[in-house]
């Protein structure tokens, strides 16, 4: 339901928020039509103790903006002095850094009549059990995790106020019934337990606790969407036979819980729902099904989860107050539950980048250390990823041959015979960069059965045809260099254009694929290409798409035409540099944007001081 900004309502000066309370339904989303009990005519005021200043600004905003009177000191003299002076409603601790001067702090606020009844929130670090154990036994109300996210602090802030207002109203009073006393207790009791709570398991059972203590009830249960948000399932539950509990699923929008779930309202009478209440198997007098919502900082209602609660001690109805205290139990864990559930996916996040790095690490290292050295010619090879893992992959094999067209020896030093290979695979990321890996690796079995390149070729493909899911395929570019004959034969499997130097007459050809891209086809043909008989000068580049199709600001590609021009202007250099200008002129045309798609080239150039050995 629509309500105004918790904040301003608790904190207006001079104006009776009764009407606005009311509204806002005690800052409980599920409750309408509650008045208020504790009316405020003035503004709240908060005094903070954090040494880092970045985040003592940052808390100071979030507080200013909600229209807080918030007062920063340094130190324990300046905490008990401006508390002292002026009694905060709620006094902010930074715990994290000088623990034991903290603690000493909590200790005289407490020991001192002026400021024991102001709730103290202290800002502790993730899962410190010894910070968290000092300061809850120091009688430090309630713990918050730093980084504070807005909302949550905010959300704590006023669960302080309100339990400090409690304490007035006690004190002054001393009418409020003992069973309210005790609910704020067991409700002050959970915060500090949430806060302690480090997986979703334990802060259930924290919750089902909290609410069968406040409640005196016989059966409660904690219902939970599925992933889908299509049923509600019971993940805690007292008092439920183990086999319903496990069995039950209500369709979100039926039934008694499942209303209250998609409503966002209570439900506390059974009146005609007798039929749905029995198969739920709760009782008949004593019953409310509340729904687990916490506000967002842009006001919006996110429901969590659904809290039954039934058959109670005396089978008393309860009144408006309890399910004030049973709505404030559900919003303050549902706020924990989605934090859990945050933290988990932060968790998961640094495993997954924890593991991209590792695979990216493994592909890597099946690049070449170092390029073969070849009389005659020059190589250069490079690959850049777009995401941590590529589907472009590259691999340059030299070895010496026996004369028979076999392999001698494997070797990077004057190798006479260098097998060459770019693929890239379609999309990118960690899919695509094992079909890749796969590939080099069919390639570096062949080479060494002395498989010759068009069967090569055609056992890559009925291989890929058979690995790789519908819709997916390899664009491979095979070549074999030959020193001795100063020959390059070239197999394009999709891979295009190949670009083709002529040193002589200063021109390019611009050489197709030879068949289709593997992976697609089991009966793929696969042609026997004629070797390309290279001049000195002449130069040969296989580029992927990351590089040809990478776009300005104006989505134009960079293209054949530019890649050609930078060939051209660097015609004299070596390949390596050649690669560079490349690069740098695809960078000035995206104007420095991330690569889109991986990015890999080689270019293979006859030098001029070449000459074929003698057979």
């Amino acid at each position: 339901m629509p309500i105004i900004p918790l904040e301003r309502a608790i904190i207006a000066s001079d104006v009776d928020l009764e009407p606005h309370m009311s509204q806002a339904a005690r800052q409980c989303p599920s409750l309408q039509g509650a008045a208020d009990p504790w009316p405020v005519s003035r503004q709240m005021r908060v005094t903070l103790m954090i040494p880092d200043r970045f985040t003592r600004a940052l808390y100071r905003r979030y507080l200013d903006d909600a229209g807080y009177a918030v007062t920063e000191v340094e130190g324990p003299n300046g905490v008990l002095g401006a508390n002292g002076r002026a009694p905060a409603d709620v006094i902010v601790l930074d715990a994290v850094e000088h623990h034991a001067e903290v603690l000493g702090i909590v200790q005289g606020l407490k020991g001192n009549p002026l400021t024991r009844d102001i709730p103290v929130l202290a800002l502790v670090a993730e899962s410190n059990d010894f910070d968290l154990a000092g300061l809850t036994e120091s009688a430090v109300e309630d713990c918050l995790v730093k980084p504070a996210r807005q909302w949550e602090l905010l959300l704590r802030v006023r669960g302080m106020i309100r339990l400090g207002r409690h304490r007035q109203e006690l004190l002054a009073t001393r009418s409020l019934h003992g069973e309210q006393a005790r609910n704020w207790e067991v409700l002050l009791e959970f915060t500090r337990s949430v806060t302690r709570a480090g997986s979703l398991d334990k802060l259930l059972d924290e919750i089902i606790h909290a609410a069968t203590v406040m409640t005196s009830s016989r059966r409660v249960s904690l219902m939970l969407p599925d992933e889908d948000e299509i049923h509600l399932t019971i993940a805690r539950s007292v008092g439920l036979d183990p086999a319903y509990a496990s069995g039950t699923k209500v369709p979100i929008g039926e039934a008694i819980s499942g209303r209250a779930f998609r409503s966002g309202q209570a439900v506390t009478t059974l009146d005609d729902h007798e039929e749905l209440a029995g198969r739920e198997g709760f009782g008949f007098r004593s019953f409310v099904s509340m729904p687990m919502i916490y506000t967002t900082m842009s006001m919006v209602h996110q429901r969590v989860g659904v809290i039954n609660i039934s058959d109670r001690y005396g089978d008393r109805p309860f009144e408006e107050w309890e399910l004030e205290f049973i709505d404030l139990l559900g919003s303050i864990a549902a706020s924990a539950i989605d934090e859990i559930h945050s933290r988990k996916n932060r968790e998961s996040l640094l495993r997954m980048e924890r593991d991209l790095q590792v695979a990216r690490k493994i592909q890597r290292s099946t690049f070449p250390k170092r390029l073969p050295s070849l009389q005659g010619f020059e190589i250069d090879a490079w690959s850049e990823p777009a995401e941590q893992t590529a589907g472009d992959t590259y691999d340059v094999i030299g070895y010496s041959s026996d004369g028979n067209g076999g392999v001698a020896r494997f070797s990077d030093d004057d190798p006479d015979r260098v097998i060459l290979l770019l693929a890239d695979a379609t999309g990118h990321g960690i899919g695509p960069a094992l079909s890749v890996t796969q590939v080099r690796s069919m390639l570096r079995m062949a080479v060494r059965m002395q498989i010759d390149l068009t069967r090569i070729a055609g056992h890559m493909n009925e291989q890929l045809c058979a690995d790789l899911p519908g819709g997916r395929f390899v664009t491979t570019w095979l070549g074999d260099l030959d020193a001795r004959a100063g020959t390059l034969r070239s197999l394009s499997a999709g891979q295009a254009p190949i670009l083709y130097y002529h040193a002589d007459r200063d021109a390019f050809d611009i050489l197709p694929a030879d068949t289709m891209p593997m992976g697609i086809l089991s009966s793929l043909e696969i042609p026997a290409t004629e070797p390309i008989r290279m001049a000195p000068g002449d130069i040969v580049a296989v580029i992927s798409d990351g590089l040809l199709e990478a776009m300005d600001a104006d989505r134009k590609q960079f293209g054949v035409d530019r890649t050609m021009e930078v060939l051209a202007a660097n015609r004299d250099r070596n390949p390596t540099r050649i690669r560079t200008a490349l690069r740098r002129a695809v960078a000035e045309f995206t104007g420095g944007a991330p690569a889109a798609d991986d990015r890999t080239a080689i270019i293979i150039k006859r030098t001029a001081s070449g000459r074929p050995k003698a057979a």
